[in-house]
């Protein structure tokens, strides 16, 4: 099991910030905000922040080197968000991209580069004359897209528990099939957005860059904050 270290972020832990017990005894009738709905809220009522995250993550990801490192600070300024506490984009980005860097870039570059490593074996094993092509074609594809699911759970689990780089990997990499249906579900929305922001270029090449990504961190954060909740933290 692993150590918590500084808040959890299981959904508890959301719905305690944003269904306080005093705000229970004032309106115990009050519908409650969780699941998919807590997300939504925070994605209308916090946009101006998501906006200013999303074009602070986009250009520290510009040296590429960094890039784990910046999804690391993004899940954590996600993980501020959905509590509802407190937030200063720059400061507490550039807060959390300081603490968590080491574990982040180790972590965060083994899986970025399997899902690199998936995508051009894919590529060659698909363009190829070989036999078997297209069928080491879809083992390398689905090796890819394994690890970049794994590293939506690897940056919040940096964040959330004091586990080593090989543990970190390791319940990554079990957390997607043993939520596969969740995992599904945000793969679908991951590909959406995306979709969104590259085949519908030129009106929409503003939304990747000013707040899709964040959309995804967003989604992306929550889903692992049930997952590591319920099968790594308990």
């Amino acid at each position: 099991s692993a150590r918590i270290r500084g808040k959890d972020i299981s959904m508890g832990m959301f719905d305690r910030f944003y269904n306080p017990p005093e705000a229970e005894e004032r309106e115990s009738d009050a519908e409650r905000i969780t699941g998919v709905r807590l997300v939504a809220h925070v994605a209308f009522s916090q946009i101006w922040a998501l906006i200013k995250l999303n074009v602070l993550f986009v250009f520290s990801c510009l040296p590429v080197v960094t890039i784990p490192m910046s999804c690391a600070a993004a899940s954590s300024v996600c993980v501020m968000l959905l509590e509802r506490r407190p937030v200063f984009v720059w400061h507490d980005f550039w807060k959390a991209f300081a603490a968590n860097w080491k574990r982040a870039a180790a972590a965060g570059w083994a899986l970025l580069a399997v899902v690199v490593l998936g995508v051009i074996g894919a590529w060659f094993y698909s363009s190829s004359n070989i036999p078997g092509g297209y069928i080491l074609a879809g083992l390398a594809g689905a090796f890819g897209i394994w690890a970049f699911v794994a590293a939506t759970y690897v940056f919040p689990m940096v964040l959330s528990t004091d586990l080593g780089i090989k543990d970190l990997i390791r319940n990554s990499a079990l957390l997607v099939p043993m939520r596969f249906p969740q995992n599904l579900a945000l793969m679908v929305f991951d590909l959406l957005m995306i979709g969104i922001g590259v085949l519908l270029i030129p009106y929409t090449i503003w939304f990747l860059p000013l707040i899709g990504c964040m959309l995804i961190a967003l989604v992306g954060t929550w889903n692992a904050g049930v997952g590591i909740a319920k099968v790594v933290v308990e």
